[in-house]
């Protein structure tokens, strides 16, 4: 299941094709949308990936003023309200005991079958440990802290210990003490009552410095990859594996969305090329130094990089 707004429908769009590309022949998905109010034209380019025959797609409403009181922060403007919603989560499915969460800036690479397989017992949900875990860990005195990017929820262990409102009930009186927004509630109303994932059902990727390491280690044997920060696939300049989102968006209804991508990915190798060309040539008797029919150089001519 995915909590979504139209931004983010092309991305979770992407998702939903890798899913079903790297699925075995029996497996069949069952896909709830949470949202608070995609139109008809949307939701039909959604549904098109029911035709596949491998899956069903269903729109759940949400309110998002049953929100109002969970607070947005500085350090993620990139996410919106719409990651609360997973907090209703016993409620909107009222039918299920158990389900698979997916952020939608995620790409899974393998058969889900596994994962969905491992038995939560009386554990809240499984999650993977975030790729930065010591600030948090010290801000809101945890001795453990998860990403919740990838989450398999024990609805109803949820149900049974209320969950559902305590987490709202901590979003709205503890808005000091919150950075990372729903991620950081899950942890703290959950604490002691999670499961661990092996770091290959959410290898976090990121553009920054801080994970570089961890990119390197993450992608070995990665089964779902996380385009965790702001830098995501669809917008960043160096975010790692923006090939592997563009693959499955091109597969989707929104595939137009890969063009600017691609040309401004393109651009930005052209760019390189033409700074590697004039350092090359740079000194030589030839006047120009001429690439793809382009002068990107003229001698008698200074040319700022």
């Amino acid at each position: 299941m995915f909590c979504t707004d139209l931004n983010y429908v092309p991305h979770m769009c992407s998702t939903i094709a890798s899913i079903l590309n790297n699925s075995s022949e029996d497996c069949r998905f069952d896909f709830y949308i949470i949202n608070s109010g995609l139109n008809n034209n949307t939701q039909s380019k959604i549904n098109t990936f029911s035709k596949s025959g491998k899956c069903s797609v269903n729109f759940i409403y949400v309110d998002k003023d049953m929100f109002k009181d969970c607070p947005l922060t500085a350090e993620c403007k990139h996410i919106s309200i719409a990651t609360y919603y997973r907090f209703k989560l016993p409620d909107l499915l009222p039918s299920l005991d158990k389900v698979l969460y997916l952020d939608c800036d995620i790409n899974v690479l393998t058969n889900l079958k596994e994962l969905y397989n491992i038995e939560v017992d009386d554990k809240y949900c499984a999650l993977a440990e975030d790729v930065v875990t010591d600030e948090s860990m010290a801000r809101l005195g945890l001795k453990e802290y998860y990403n919740t990017g990838v989450m398999l929820a024990n609805l109803k262990k949820w149900r049974e210990d209320n969950i559902s409102v305590k987490l709202f009930e901590y979003a709205k009186n503890n808005r000091d003490k919150i950075v990372w927004v729903d991620q950081d509630v899950i942890n703290v109303i959950m604490a002691g009552k999670i499961k661990r994932l092996e770091n290959r059902w959410n290898a976090q990727v990121s553009e920054y410095d801080i994970s570089r390491i961890y990119n390197a280690i993450a992608l070995k044997g990665s089964c779902i990859v996380h385009y965790i920060g702001d830098k995501k696939p669809w917008n960043g300049t160096r975010c790692p594996l923006k090939n592997v989102y563009l693959k499955y968006l091109l597969m989707t209804p929104y595939w137009y969305k890969a063009i600017p991508v691609v040309l401004k990915q393109l651009y930005l190798q052209l760019s390189i090329l033409r700074k590697k060309a004039i350092q090359l040539r740079f000194g030589h008797k030839e006047s120009y130094i001429i690439f793809c029919g382009i002068t990107l150089y003229k001698k008698s001519k200074q040319i700022n990089l």
